[in-house]
Order: C-alpha cells, then structure tokens, then sequence
C-alpha cells in the first residue's frame, strides 16, 4: 500500500514539475512561429537562387524582409529570438527536428528523395544495397548541440571483401550571411584494422557523394562517420541565421563484380590456342609501383 501510494506520490510531482516548465518568454518568437519562419525563409532563398536579378545578396535580404513582414517581425525580433534560441539549444533542436521533417516531406513530393542506382552502373539487387539506418534528413546549425550528427552502421554477413560503401546526400544552405563550411566524413575500419577516412567539404546546395573502396580486399569490420556545421574561430556567440538542411541520405554497400568467365559452345570447333609462355627460370623478377 505504501508503495502504490509513494509511485503515486512520485508521479504526480513529475507531471507538476512538467507542467511548471517555463515557456519561451513572450519578448521572443515562439517555437511554433520559428519553425514557420525558418521554412519561409528555405522557400524565399529557393526563389532567389531560381530568380536572380541582379545582386543575389540583396535579393535574398530582400526576400527574408519579405517573410518577416508577413508574420509581423523585424530583424531586431528575428535578431534577439535567434539569441534567445542559441542560448537555449533543446528548444532550438526541437524546431530543427520538426523542421527537418517538413523539409523532407516536401524534398519527397517534389520526387528528389530516391536514389537513383543506375547512376553507379549497378542495380539495386543482392550486390547493392542501401544499408543507412539513421535520419533520412536533419538540419545543421554553427551552434554547439545542433552542429554535427553522428552515425555508425552493424557489419553483418551481407558485407563482402571488397565491397566499396558510398555515403551520398543533397544539401541544402539556410543562410543569411559568411561562409558555407560543412564536412560529411566517411571512416571505415578494415579486417586488418586499418582504417580509412574521406572527408568531404559541403561548400554548396547540390547532390553530394564520398566513396571507401576495399581495394586489398581485408573486409570490412566497422563503418562510422559524421556530418558537421563548424563555428568559425573567428566568430562569437552570432545571431545571424546560418543553417545546412541535409536529405536523401543513403549509404550504398555495392559488392565486387567478379569477371564473367566465357566458356566456348560445346559443339564449335576446337579453339585453337596461343603458345604456352615460357615459364622462367629461377626468381622472378618484382616491380615495385612507382
């Protein structure tokens, strides 16, 4: 009885401290209008880019003014909201998470989510595979909890020697002003346990693709890597809007094809073959690549 009345106790006191959590203080854009913002904004850059005329900059600033007036905003709220958020990073994650989900579905409406494998020169049977299990989509920001985002992938027996892992994307820049400096990185541990790295600067909106391949054929024991959005070392706490929207993310294990053997027809004339090469003697000779 003590118990049940002690759980009771206990669980009501966290619905109350739950229900007592502060919301965003009301000088400050709320979550909801935030988010309604930040996919306007990826709207008007996406108009800019299609239409330039003139200086882009301007235009773009243009167009952010534009998105502002409409939900009743200055920059200096735009401004001192960001603030806001950046000193608040679970508030600001939970707006990326939902925004990178609205995002998504509109990249998939608009048919850019499938990966098209013919690209590669294979076909999406038992020798290729997609075998990303993380988020199909997430968004980036220069902000410390909201600028990177890691993965590891489970090596199973569908793994071959040899195979060769491609980590493709789209990317997608949200920015107001500086630099566009992300990295996807890709490190595979090999069955010998070295390891092999390929890092790839995201410097624009487009398709993205890093590929490891197993030359030595040691096998693969551990895929990991890890997307970031870097501050810059020369900038304090900003409140200028600097996001990397990142989808159509797949991880593509493509196994070795083996060179088909030609057999001659049974019933064809017999193959008249070359002469044998002379086998030399004693030791033979090494080259060493260059």
């Amino acid at each position: 009885m003590r118990t049940a009345i002690l759980r009771l106790f206990l669980f009501a006191l966290l619905a109350t401290l739950v229900a007592c959590k502060p919301g965003v203080p009301d000088e400050y854009i709320q979550p909801g209008e935030m988010e309604d913002i930040l996919y306007d904004y990826h709207i008007a850059m996406a108009m800019a880019a299609q239409n330039p005329q003139g200086n882009v900059d301007e235009q773009v600033t243009a167009y952010q003014d534009a998105v502002l007036r409409k939900y009743g905003y200055t920059q200096g709220q735009m401004r001192a909201s960001m603030k806001y958020y950046m000193r608040h990073t679970d508030r600001l994650h939970d707006i990326y998470d939902d925004l990178a989900v609205r995002l998504n579905d509109e990249s998939k409406e608009l048919g850019a989510s499938g990966t098209d494998l013919s690209m590669m020169g294979t076909s999406l049977n038992g020798d290729t595979a997609n075998v990303w299990r993380g988020a199909s989509a997430l968004i980036l920001s220069p902000v410390p909890g909201t600028n990177s985002y890691s993965f590891a992938v489970k090596v199973d027996t569908a793994f071959h020697k040899g195979d060769r892992i491609m980590l493709e994307f789209n990317s997608k820049y949200i920015i107001q002003e500086g630099s566009r400096n992300a990295y996807a990185v890709l490190a595979v541990t090999l069955g010998n346990d070295s390891i092999i790295t390929q890092a790839l600067r995201i410097t624009s909106d487009s398709h993205q693709s890093v590929y490891i391949y197993d030359g030595q054929n040691n096998g693969i024991k551990d895929i990991r890597g890890y997307f970031i959005f870097p501050q810059e070392e020369s900038m304090l706490p900003s409140t200028t809007l600097k996001l990397l929207f990142i989808n159509g993310i797949h991880l593509i294990r493509m196994h070795a094809t083996a060179t088909p053997t030609v057999n001659a027809p049974s019933d064809s004339a017999p193959v008249k073959r070359p002469p044998a090469i002379p086998i030399p003697q004693g030791p033979v000779p090494v080259r060493t690549p260059k």
